[in-house]
């Protein structure tokens, strides 16, 4: 491995661990039942960031093993952003769980919509072969 891929692990890796206490935190100290909002704002920020930690390390890693080491580091905006989707989903979902409003079908048009955004996404950054 390079030194600069355990660096990119490495930080993942931090946004985890901050994203894991974060939430063992609320999840030790306090009930979610009566709350003030900043509970719920470390807790929904703890698991975003806990996501964002796992879907980073996730996507490099696989970039890694399967892919070239250059595509590593040049896919880097792309597994970002990845990463920051995949914790909007992990917290819309939760929210939504919380408010009784999760079942199969929000899940689903949760799924479309963020693949969607990424789409559009890949398709602005494609080159355009005139």
């Amino acid at each position: 491995m390079t030194r600069t891929f355990r660096k990119l692990v490495g930080i993942y890796f931090v946004v985890f661990l901050v994203g894991l206490v974060m939430v063992a935190f609320v999840a030790t100290t306090e009930s979610p039942e009566n709350s003030p909002l900043y509970v719920y704002v470390i807790l929904y920020g703890g698991v975003f960031l806990g996501v964002i930690g796992l879907g980073g390390l996730a996507g490099v890693t696989l970039r890694y093993w399967f892919g070239s080491q250059v595509e590593v580091f040049t896919k880097q905006k792309t597994t970002v952003r990845q990463s920051i989707f995949l914790g909007m989903l992990g917290v819309s979902a939760l929210y939504l769980q919380s408010l009784r409003l999760l079942n199969i079908y929000t899940m689903g048009l949760l799924v479309v919509f963020f693949f969607i955004i990424e789409l559009i996404f890949l398709n602005k950054t494609k080159p355009k072969n005139l």
